[in-house]
């Protein structure tokens, strides 16, 4: 690599950074108590108590891809101006595996947590609708009630 080439790759990184932090300052102008949460994988999201009866998007999913314990977790948000702006806590714990076949089981009050915190309806329906296309099914015996 020859001076001109890093020059431009150092001036596309400035460019780059210069837009983000534009689009961070005008975010913040319109959220002003957005902040940033950070998971333990360093992966950052904005949050804003703003967004919560708004939020019209979730993302689902269980904390850790290896353990079986792991918790499911929905974090509701809203895109906009092209960035996703995360509700106010942002993650809300909804349910586990089914440790005894296939499927999820929600904790009960999950849906009161959501409700107290002014998380939308049409989020609501979203989970709602994730538990019951991953509905438990029991290995041994699919009549029984197993997440209760």
């Amino acid at each position: 690599m020859d001076i001109s080439e890093k020059i431009q790759k150092l001036e596309k990184e400035v460019s780059e950074t210069n837009f983000e932090i534009d689009k961070l300052k005008n975010i913040q102008k319109e959220y002003p108590d957005i902040k940033i949460h950070r998971n333990r994988w360093k992966t950052e999201r904005l949050c804003s108590k703003k967004v919560n009866n708004i939020v019209d998007e979730v993302d689902i999913s269980h904390n850790c891809g290896c353990c079986e314990d792991s918790p499911l977790e929905a974090w509701p948000y809203k895109l906009i101006k092209g960035l996703e702006i995360f509700s106010d806590p942002c993650c809300f714990q909804v349910g586990r595996k089914n440790a005894y076949g296939i499927g999820e089981c929600p904790y009960d009050g999950w849906e009161k947590k959501f409700k107290k915190n002014n998380i939308s309806e049409v989020v609501i329906k979203k989970v709602k609708e994730y538990f019951k296309e991953y509905q438990q099914v029991d290995d041994n015996d699919a009549d029984r009630e197993i997440c209760h």
